[in-house]
């Protein structure tokens, strides 16, 4: 028999179709669980970055079950003797179990792709823009849940015991789930960990390659072991040792060219890059111009009329005329009204954003505009902080935290002279980004 025979047989034996179907469906319920309406607040947004992002962080949870299942699948094997009534057929053992493993694997990988689909499906509407490495983040966590597949296969192999399996995935999401919730400095080695390459990153290029390495010689090693076949443990001893190699140089070759000393920035995010394709300006034909950015762009109609809205608002008190989307902590032109990054404003499998998130993201532009922090406003607000927020809140429409009455008094006074508030916002914005407090002082003097 064609080992295309053997693998069919084999899909059959193993009920690879089930096994695909019972995956796919467990990705899809935690992807539905994450959605209104069973969950208040969606972070869904509109990019393949975002949806790999999700399926990256659902790892933790997919990774124990797909070594249960090929746990309990090669435990199975055991328990009815396969071994020794395929004993009489014309190929060696280790390909009989090779063709088990790969069976149950292959299903497994396709149950992955499957959920996978689903989630990108559900942003598939208001894509635009398809650059960035995302292929790399895919097949990265597609080498993390075949891994999986050999760690189950291993242990139902050579581990008896009817509780073997759930006890193995009980034990993989523990020590999965260590590194990622202590935001180790190896966390990013964890193979079905959270990548976390959001809107506008990508995986750096010198990384790719150390990491499938990575996961690859271990997949190579521990399948090795799974298949118990002596003469090939030089094989699985050379799998070990790129390994080790790839594992030290993804601790050292991600902060080469970094500013700052090995160890001063988390593995985590020394792992992703900006992607500047993504973040290119896409703005609107009329004025007055607003633009987000490129991975955003199919939110540029829905939040158009609400930047103008805006716009007329803050162009009362500051010489601005445009209004554009910009990173947390990047500051746009003298004449640009600054929009908060618009990740996470997405509906699945409809175009356009979130009316909820919108609203709520509206708000949040605003009040970001007039937020600030110094030193001495750390474990109470001084009488000033409270009332140049307030004012500044007032004026731009927005509801006054503190409810401060000199605020209000002093936000009542500034619109009714309109050239007193332009120049009192303006000292207001200078004076609260560096942290003047004289200048805050006089300002809630004034």
């Amino acid at each position: 028999m064609t080992w295309r025979g053997v693998g069919a047989l084999e899909w059959r034996r193993t009920g690879g179709a089930f096994v695909a179907v019972a995956l796919a469906l467990t990705g899809v319920v935690l992807f539905a669980a994450k959605q209104r309406p069973f969950n208040t607040w969606s972070t869904w947004s509109s990019t393949v970055a975002d949806a790999l992002e999700f399926v990256s962080s659902s790892g933790i949870v997919l990774g124990p079950v797909v070594a249960t299942v090929a746990a309990w699948v090669a435990g199975r094997e055991r328990r009815r003797r396969m071994g020794d009534l395929l004993a009489s057929t014309a190929r060696p053992s280790w390909q009989r179990r090779l063709a088990t493993s790969g069976a149950v694997s292959a299903a497994l990988l396709l149950g992955w792709l499957i959920q996978t689909a689903v989630v990108v499906g559900g942003v598939f509407p208001s894509v635009s823009y398809w650059g960035g490495r995302w292929w790399a983040t895919l097949l990265l966590m597609a080498l993390g849940m075949l891994l999986c597949a050999a760690v189950g296969s291993a242990f139902g192999r050579w581990v008896p015991g009817r509780l073997v399996p759930p006890a193995l995935g009980i034990v993989l999401y523990v020590l999965t789930a260590i590194p990622v919730y202590l935001d180790a400095r190896w966390i990013q080695l964890v193979p079905v960990g959270n990548l976390a390459v959001f809107d506008g990153e990508q995986l750096e290029a010198r990384v790719i390659p150390l990491a499938a390495a990575w996961t690859g010689s271990l997949v190579v090693m521990i399948g090795v072991v799974a298949l118990g076949r002596r003469r090939h443990w030089r094989v699985a001893a050379a799998a070990a040792g790129v390994a080790v190699v790839c594992a030290a140089a993804l601790q050292v070759a991600p902060h080469l060219g970094r500013d700052g000393a090995p160890g001063v920035e988390p593995v985590q995010r020394s792992w992703v890059e900006a992607d500047p394709a993504a973040v290119v300006p896409v703005c609107t034909d009329d004025a007055p111009v607003v633009c987000v950015q490129r991975i955003h762009a199919g939110f540029l109609r829905d939040v158009a009329p609400v930047a103008r809205q805006q716009l007329q608002v803050v162009g009362r008190y500051l010489p601005v005329d445009r209004a554009e989307e910009l990173d947390w902590g990047v500051t746009g032109a003298a004449d640009v009204f600054p929009l908060i990054p618009l990740s996470g404003m997405g509906q699945p499998y409809r175009s356009g954003a979130d009316p909820d998130a919108l609203q709520q993201w509206a708000g949040s532009n605003l009040s970001s505009l007039t937020a600030f922090y110094c030193p001495e406003m750390e474990h109470t607000s001084p009488a000033w902080a409270v009332t140049v927020s307030d004012t500044a809140d007032l004026l731009l429409g927005q509801q006054a935290f503190a409810q401060d009455e000199r605020g209000a008094a002093l936000a009542a006074r500034l619109e009714a002279d309109p050239a007193q508030a332009r120049a009192w916002m303006a000292s207001f914005l200078t004076a609260s980004r560096s942290c003047d407090v004289p200048e805050l002082e006089r300002l809630a003097a004034w």
